[in-house]
């Protein structure tokens, strides 16, 4: 078997997006429930932005890559345990 050689030493990931600003509703959970029933419905949900799409799909290329890098570390690791093991 040959050895797995790890081109790009393993790195950490960019740190992460700030998260989205939360509804109206769950910041609304601490008032008591008699008060919702004087509230008009919720407003629809925002329309899809393709620019998040976008982010997204590149975050999870981002993760399916690094995924892949730490795996053949793992395996690397592995296989010089194996080695000691025979020793």
């Amino acid at each position: 078997m040959g050895e797995l050689q790890i081109q790009h030493p393993f790195s950490l990931p960019p740190p992460p997006l700030p998260p989205l600003p939360q509804p109206a509703s769950s910041r609304d959970a601490a008032v008591p429930p008699c008060s919702s029933q004087d509230d008009p419905p919720p407003p629809p949900p925002p329309p899809l932005d393709p620019s998040r799409m976008i982010g997204i799909i590149r975050r999870k290329a981002l993760i399916k890559d690094l995924a892949a890098v730490y795996h053949a570390e793992c395996l690397t690791y592995c296989q010089e345990l194996l080695e000691l093991q025979k020793k």
